[in-house]
């Protein structure tokens, strides 16, 4: 029997408060039985460990790849965002990797408003654990998540918002599966990830 919204946002925000580490916060996560999600996914797809380089990269929701392996961006996903970040001298492992709703819809559907409100405390207690120096949002439904907006992606790609406590530094890009659909929008990728490469030299300076 599904839980109610309201209950099931407050037991997955206790839940989420209670880790002290990504370890924990992925064990929290993973036997977390509130969201019908998990029901119906193969794989909880959450890291329990960080990458060298202080940067959190969120996608949306797991892929069919992502459900199988249990790691996020595996398969045709994950070799676009390696080659993305590989032309900024960026490897994939030095950077945490995480999906925004840890469990895979049911055919793939974009997660409900209430699906999306569960799964926030941990994504946002992940961000909080993991201390980031810069979080990377991927596509349409992650931006929006942790922005509040309602514009499209094109519309976000670019901009640079402050998210998560304490306050982190979250810049909105293109994910793979837009680049995948539309490949003339690379070149807004290539700049938007060499203005990245940019911020992250004026940080280390």
């Amino acid at each position: 029997m599904a839980i109610p919204g309201e209950e099931a946002v407050e037991l997955a925000r206790r839940a989420a408060d209670a880790a002290k580490s990504l370890a924990e916060l992925k064990q929290a996560v993973e036997s977390f039985e509130g969201c019908n999600l998990r029901a119906s996914a193969r794989n909880t797809v959450f890291p329990g460990h960080q990458g060298s380089l202080p940067v959190l990269v969120f996608g949306a929701t797991p892929s069919a790849e992502d459900d199988r392996e249990g790691n996020a961006f595996s398969g045709a996903h994950g070799e676009l965002l390696s080659r993305m970040f590989g032309a900024i001298g960026i490897a994939l492992e030095d950077m945490t990797l995480a999906q925004t709703v840890p469990w895979r819809p049911p055919g793939g559907r974009p997660p409900t408003p209430a699906e999306a409100e569960i799964c926030r405390p941990f994504a946002m207690r992940l961000i909080t654990l993991a201390k980031p120096r810069f979080v990377v949002m991927l596509g349409n439904f992650t931006a929006r998540f942790f922005t509040g907006s309602t514009e499209a992606i094109h519309a976000l790609r670019g901009q640079w918002y402050e998210i998560g406590t304490p306050p982190t530094q979250a810049v909105a890009m293109l994910h793979p599966q837009d680049l995948i659909a539309a490949p003339l929008s690379k070149r807004l990728a290539w700049a938007d990830l060499l203005a990245f490469e940019a911020r992250l030299k004026e940080a280390n300076a």
